[in-house]
């Protein structure tokens, strides 16, 4: 009887989490760290790198998911859809660090 209870207060607090974590707040909140990692990450790598393309476009889909967010159809999409937004943002935020990772540092001096 516990262990069940136990269980449905679990999964209860997993829906609460998931519904959370799909909320527009929450998709503002990243689209702006990935915006600003965008802006590092074009400020510290060469310029003309295939990276940088990349990074352009991130920052282009960002900018459009931005607007979607502020538009009430946003909270009628499904949920799979915004589970796979966010997937998707987490995985340009991914490629964001590994590419500031990549940077070279600004001085041949060892600090």
């Amino acid at each position: 009887m516990f262990n069940r209870l136990k269980k449905l207060l679990q999964q209860y607090q997993e829906k609460k989490e998931l519904k959370k974590s799909i909320e527009p707040l929450e998709f503002q909140k990243m689209a702006q760290e990935i915006l600003i990692m965008a802006e590092v990450a074009t400020q510290i790598l060469p310029k003309h790198n295939q990276v940088q393309i990349r990074i352009k476009k991130i920052k282009q889909d960002v900018e459009k998911l931005q607007v979607l967010i502020q538009n009430k159809e946003f909270k009628k999409l499904p949920i799979n859809t915004r589970l796979e937004l966010r997937h998707s943002l987490e995985a340009a935020k991914v490629l964001l660090e590994e590419s500031i990772h990549l940077a070279l540092p600004p001085t041949n001096l060892l600090q």
